[in-house]
């Protein structure tokens, strides 16, 4: 009988290294309905809103740092450590670098009048 030839050797495919000067790419799969990738709307304006807001805060800090570093500056000319007069405290921190600032809000006029009606 004849003998069979083996089929040891495979056909092997095309090395994308090898074979091409261009990397080869895989065309990417379409997103499908239901998938943790697809776009949520309101997620996105929540997140635009937060980093909006964020940026406000650091313009806020920002105008906070110059403004303590006036109120300093004030108390050191008055040769202040601290400062008590109608409800408003300033305390300058060690280091008189930055302060304290505490304000106590007094009620409208208007308002105590009418609940005590």
């Amino acid at each position: 009988m004849a003998a069979k030839k083996s089929r040891s050797s495979k056909r092997k495919g095309l090395d994308p290294k090898k074979d091409f000067e261009e990397p080869v790419r895989r065309a990417r799969q379409t997103r499908l309905p239901g998938m943790e990738d697809s776009p949520i709307k309101d997620l996105e304006e929540a997140a635009i809103e937060h980093s909006d807001t964020l940026g406000e805060i650091r313009e806020k800090r920002a105008a906070m740092k110059t403004i303590d570093a006036r109120i300093a500056t004030l108390m050191k000319r008055e040769g202040k450590k601290t400062y008590n007069h109608a409800g408003i405290t300033i305390k300058l921190r060690k280091g008189e670098e930055s302060v304290s600032v505490k304000v106590k809000r007094h009620e409208r006029e208007g308002q105590t009048a009418e609940s005590e009606e």
